[in-house]
């Protein structure tokens, strides 16, 4: 018996001795990890899961919500959806970077991995083991290279800014000139306008392009019917062109959720794409389908409903050794390109909540995957068509700091059969609207502009406007988005949008929506 006891010890200081051999090795290699019982709820931390975050160990117990509480509230329910897909046997292990709350009240990068190491028969979860690694330095430096190359180029991109904006103004520049000279009438004034206008909506695009790079840059979410945005979108980039788009939207395709412009823009650039793969013609096959993605199936998305895009070409293909570059901000494989296109797709389908990919062979074609979240709407053409002019009546006020920006929309108003008063900024609206509600004749709208330098910027002039009358119908217009003001904006009090630079269609329709919805 006491021989028993004698190696029972031996096997026990054994163990210990190897735990403890463990545990300095992982140190040295700055590996924290941690150990999971779930019948208990308990978890077991080594002491440099705590010093890791700047903490002490006693700091943390061994509770789970010791954990959850630190991790980044946007990384929160991203990380506990892993957790449990990994807990209910869903996916192999549990591997996710996230950020977890520090001592000093920071945050900071982790790798997080583990893996559930003993089940019961029913297959729940018993014992879980993982280790965290710090990677903060290694993000921090991603995106410090980032940055550099970014600036590396910025003198190429502007370059060819330059050069897109001054052939812009040269068209708008020239055309208004002949128009002012005089003489200009009927059918050649009617073109002439047509091509400043169409120099306008091109800078505004070029501009809105260059802005998907920003994180200012909001989605403004509706429900969009994907089957119109394609035809679209195929109709105008291959205009003239000798290709031919096979379309093929599935019965029962839910709408996208997302913003309208900006998904046209993504299928503006892979359709142009195509087609410069295509300089002899050929055909282009697009399918739209709703699909149910889970975790096996290999994309870097959360499961849900998506819309899949499949866009195919039958031209060049990719050059196999440039295929991992092609997503990169400012790389081109041509000479006059900017390499903005696919980089913006890219920008604008992550800020979307969707991912894109594709697949290429040399001399046989491309084709480009793009997942975007279904809407729970199926697709529904709006009643009042793109680009018409719809006339009204009512009082609406203009604040706005540019003067150019409020004798143009005062015009525009008059046009449309409103009747308007602008003002230069916030204490100017104020006193014009108790003006009104004094003389009984009150404003039917506000336009707002959302940024006023050195004066109050729309959201306060909104708020000074509401403690004077409740009942206001204010309409935020801006040509960039601040925050999340454009994207929701009815979540701080407006009752529409208006982006610039707009015309007399976008500006009539939405007041005409936000003055019938007051009434």
């Amino acid at each position: 018996m006491e021989n028993g006891n004698r190696d029972s010890r031996k096997e026990i200081e054994k163990l210990a001795g190897k735990v403890s051999r463990l545990e300095m090795a992982l140190e040295a290699a700055n590996v924290a990890y941690w150990d999971q019982d779930f019948r208990t709820g308990k978890v077991y931390r080594s002491p440099l899961w705590a010093r890791m975050l700047d903490y002490e160990p006693e700091e943390i117990d061994g509770e789970e919500s010791s954990w959850l509480d630190l991790i980044h509230p946007d990384e929160r329910e991203m990380v506990m959806k892993k957790a449990r897909e990994h807990e209910n046997g869903e996916i192999p292990v549990f591997r996710v970077e996230h950020r977890l709350r520090t001592g000093s009240g920071n945050y900071k990068w982790i790798l997080n991995w583990g893996k559930v190491i003993e089940r019961d028969r029913e297959g729940k979860p018993i014992r879980a083991m993982g280790i965290h690694l710090d990677i903060d330095d290694r993000r921090k430096m991603e995106e410090e290279i980032i940055r550099s190359e970014k600036m590396k180029s910025i003198g190429i991109l502007a370059g060819g800014i330059a050069h897109d904006f001054n052939n812009l103004l040269a068209v708008m520049l020239g055309n208004v000139s002949l128009i002012r000279v005089g003489g200009v009438r009927g059918e050649r004034l009617h073109h002439l306008i047509g091509e400043v206008e169409k120099a306008c909506i091109k800078s505004r695009d070029l501009t809105r392009e260059l802005m998907t790079f920003t994180r200012n840059v909001e989605v403004v979410a509706g429900d969009v019917p994907a089957g119109e945005i394609i035809r679209e979108s195929a109709e105008f980039t291959l205009h003239g062109s000798n290709i031919r788009c096979k379309i093929d939207i599935v019965p029962g395709t839910r709408a996208v959720r997302g913003d309208r412009s900006q998904i046209k823009r993504v299928l503006h650039n892979i359709f142009l794409n195509a087609r410069q793969a295509m300089p002899e013609g050929g055909i282009i096959r697009v399918r739209c389908s709703g699909v149910n993605l889970k975790g096996s199936d290999n994309i870097p998305l959360v499961d849900g409903e998506y819309i899949e895009i499949e866009i195919s070409d039958n031209g060049v293909g990719i050059p196999s050794e440039i295929q991992d570059r092609i997503f990169d901000p400012f790389f081109s494989t041509r000479e006059d390109g900017r390499g903005i296109g696919l980089a913006a797709c890219d920008s604008i389908i992550r800020k979307h909540r969707g991912h894109i990919l594709f697949e290429s062979e040399p001399g046989e074609g491309s084709t480009f995957y793009i997942y975007l979240p279904a809407s729970d709407k199926l697709p529904e053409r709006e009643d009042t068509p793109e680009g018409e002019v719809l006339k009204g009546s009512g009082k609406v006020l203009v604040v706005d700091d540019e003067e150019s920006i409020r004798r143009m929309a005062e015009e525009m108003l008059e046009a449309l059969g409103y009747t308007a008063d602008t003002a230069s900024g916030g204490e100017e609206a104020l006193r014009l609207y108790r003006k009104g509600m004094e003389e009984d004749n009150p404003y039917h709208a506000v336009i707002i502009d959302l940024t006023i330098p050195g004066e109050k910027g729309g959201r306060e002039i909104l708020r000074d406007l509401i403690d004077l009358d409740g009942g206001v119908r204010a309409i935020v217009s801006s040509g960039y988005s601040e925050g999340d003001v454009i994207a929701n904006y009815r979540e701080y009090g407006f009752a529409g949008r208006l982006a610039k630079p707009y015309r007399m269609s976008g500006i009539s329709q939405v007041l005409k929506e936000v003055i019938q919805s007051g009434d």
